[in-house]
């Protein structure tokens, strides 16, 4: 019973409109990652959000906030996503990092890191601190189901290759893939 109930439970979490797909629209690579992994793993049109940003490595603070951050929070938001969507997928072409200060108290950031803090920022009306670590209040507990409100993040992760081959083969062989253990 334990096993059958885990799994509906594991299910209901990891269905299509649980996901958000970022696609940076200047980038023709992340363009057709997104329609790729839209199609073949079923993600509904209305969770995909796309935005208009150099396909750098790096965006500067404003950039990130003015061009990523406010754009998928608002597709989130305007679509009444923000508490339905766990995982936000963002694709090669959307910027990787923030630089900024070094050292302990330093401010520089991944964009992914800063993506999975939106949820936090959002529902307090209130940004996160920039200098130093944040917590990860999902960190050890992988025996309990993620949901919101509990874990007050996104989950993120990015599609990324060498060229768009190897992200379909990445795709297709998630696709593939059966869980053989515990």
């Amino acid at each position: 019973f334990r096993r059958v109930l885990f799994r509906s439970v594991s299910a209901v979490a990891n269905t299509p409109d649980r996901v958000l797909v970022v696609v940076n629209d200047t980038s023709a690579l992340s363009q057709e990652i997104g329609r790729y992994y839209v199609q073949r793993r079923g993600i509904p049109t209305s969770h995909v959000c796309h935005l208009k940003t150099a396909a750098g490595e790096d965006v500067a603070r404003e950039t990130y906030d003015r061009e990523i951050a406010r754009p998928v929070s608002a597709c989130l938001r305007d679509r009444g996503l923000r508490d339905s969507v766990y995982y936000i997928v963002t694709t090669a072409g959307v910027p990787l990092r923030i630089p900024g200060t070094k050292g302990l108290q330093s401010d520089a950031a991944s964009v992914d890191s800063e993506l999975a803090l939106l949820y936090s920022d959002m529902a307090s009306g209130q940004p996160h601190r920039l200098s130093g670590g944040v917590p990860n209040p999902f960190f050890g507990k992988r025996d309990v189901p993620f949901s919101h409100p509990q874990f007050p993040i996104y989950l993120v992760t990015r599609l990324a290759a060498y060229d768009l081959a190897g992200v379909q083969a990445i795709v297709d062989r998630s696709l593939r893939a059966a869980n053989r253990g515990k």
